[in-house]
């Protein structure tokens, strides 16, 4: 068992529940092989998004190698709640007056389109993942926020979604004071999902590597040049799905801001929920219906925070118990389980050509939904490195500022989190503190209780208590001497 599973088990009901030659965990080991030819692309990270964008290549032709430091779906993937749904807050209300009507719609289309080739991977691939069609909503249970909802319900018929507007959701055991609905979205297992993908990958004749952590990608002589610690691996392009790259030549972490959300999947005694929620309140609940062979189940989803600052981890895991328990009755939990993610500051995720490149593809910013957002920005990068210009790639252009206003807000955050970070302040840590500090750019690193690991507050970066990396962009573990067990941070 592993560090960040001691204190609450904080693996996802998704690892938990699947066997290991199924979690990806027996993909790999073909390491050499990769470093014996010469790759159309290769693809770093083997998430839904990297995943998913070697299968469109693959399908297209090319010769394709898949990288993974860890293991298929270790990171936000196998951690996601998997809801696949097109209603995601109130997002359209905040694009439409960020971008307008038009690139908000095409954000709402390239959503639609991720849920049918989701469906269609799957089929493809012949991948069981417990894939079910379900309505989702946007809901909130305080009188103020109507005319939020309403706003998004006017928002989200501009850009084309077939929505109503509800005064109550029934199925859920407590009152609601509005809603938007849409039907036909998705719920799915996403660890059996990558696993498919990987396997089908596997029999194509991409190898799909686990435990190969890439330090770099740089261009060079007409190619790409992947440094891993076992050699270099040579292809015409690389693919960097890793949230945040490591070779961040475009500045991504200014135009993004990093958070941690909680999760935790229970059985629970009363008559099942059917459709997918998400609240606009404070905190944010998230329900889903979760398959299970002993009766009805539920994901739920908690209050979350920014990486890194400021939280008693241990406090957010035991509210979200004490909110499963006093909403749904008697309650059995079956797995507790954080995830990490990136949101734009413009509220549009980032795909396409790296800037400043020409050989070298990104996709970050995804929000949380990583489900929708991860497929429709692998489907931007395949069609882009086929030669084409997609549909939806001027609504995921990674070459976009973002604004500068929402750049410079972002910007002043993380510039005041650095400061206090690397002068060993941050929420009552002390300079004296044994806290080690970050190897991505020298931050000092906050302890997470809940998770057992070091945590940074600048971009990101996670450790487990061996010094090894658990999230980039960091490449490099912690140095030994610098080891301490992490304890609660906060006043």
């Amino acid at each position: 068992m592993t560090a960040p599973e001691r204190r609450y088990g904080m693996t996802s009901w998704w690892r938990r529940s699947t066997a290991p030659e199924r979690n990806g965990n027996g993909v790999g080991g073909r390491g050499d092989l990769v470093h014996d030819r010469h790759w159309d692309v290769v693809v770093v990270g083997a998430g839904i998004t990297g995943l998913t964008t070697a299968c469109l290549l693959v399908r297209a032709g090319a010769r394709v190698a898949v990288l993974e430091r860890r293991s298929v779906g270790a990171g936000t993937t196998g951690r996601s709640t998997a809801k696949a749904s097109v209603l995601q807050g109130a997002i359209y209300q905040d694009l439409i007056a960020a971008h307008g009507v038009e690139r908000a719609a095409g954000y709402a289309a390239a959503n639609t389109d991720a849920i049918a080739r989701i469906g269609a991977l799957a089929e493809a691939t012949g991948t069981d993942c417990d894939l079910r069609t379900a309505p989702a909503a946007t809901y909130t249970i305080e009188p103020d926020a109507v005319d939020r909802i309403v706003a998004e319900f006017d928002a989200c018929r501009q850009v084309g979604l077939d929505v109503e507007l509800l005064e109550d959701v029934t199925e859920l055991p407590f009152p609601t004071a509005a809603a938007v609905r849409i039907p036909d979205q998705a719920h799915l297992d996403p660890q059996r999902y990558v696993s498919g993908l990987a396997r089908w990958l596997e029999e194509q004749g991409c190898p799909v590597v686990a435990g190969a952590a890439v330090l770099d990608v740089d261009e060079a002589g007409g190619g790409v040049e992947v440094e891993l610690r076992t050699g270099t691996v040579h292809a015409d392009a690389c693919v960097i799905a890793t949230l945040l790259p490591m070779a961040d030549r475009g500045g991504f972490f200014a135009r993004t801001e990093v958070h941690r959300s909680y999760a935790m999947a229970v059985r629970h005694d009363g008559p099942p929920i059917e459709g997918c929620y998400l609240s606009i309140d404070a905190p944010r609940r998230s329900i889903r219906p979760l398959v299970h062979a002993e009766g009805p189940a539920l994901v739920l989803g908690g209050p979350g925070h920014r990486t890194g600052v400021g939280q008693h981890t241990d406090r957010v895991v035991a509210e979200l118990d004490a909110w499963a328990q006093a909403t749904f009755g008697a309650v059995t939990p079956l797995a507790r389980w954080s995830a990490q993610d990136y949101r734009s500051v413009d509220h549009l995720p980032f795909a396409g050509r790296m800037p400043r490149t020409d050989r070298i593809y990104l996709a970050t910013g995804f929000g949380a939904w990583g489900m929708t957002n991860g497929t429709a920005a692998a489907t931007v990068i395949a069609e882009t490195i086929a030669g084409g210009a997609g549909a939806f790639a001027s609504v995921y252009d990674s070459t976009r500022l973002g604004g500068a206003t929402h750049v410079a807000g972002v910007v002043s955050a993380n510039v005041s989190t650095a400061r206090h970070a690397v002068g060993g302040v941050v929420e009552g840590i002390l300079d004296d503190a044994p806290t080690p500090t970050c190897t991505h750019l020298g931050c000092r690193l906050v302890s997470n209780a809940a998770e057992a690991s070091w945590d940074c507050p600048c971009h990101g970066s996670r450790f487990d208590t061996d010094g090894a990396v658990l999230e980039g962009p960091a490449v490099e573990p912690l140095a030994a001497d610098e080891l301490a067990e992490p304890a609660e941070s906060g006043p």
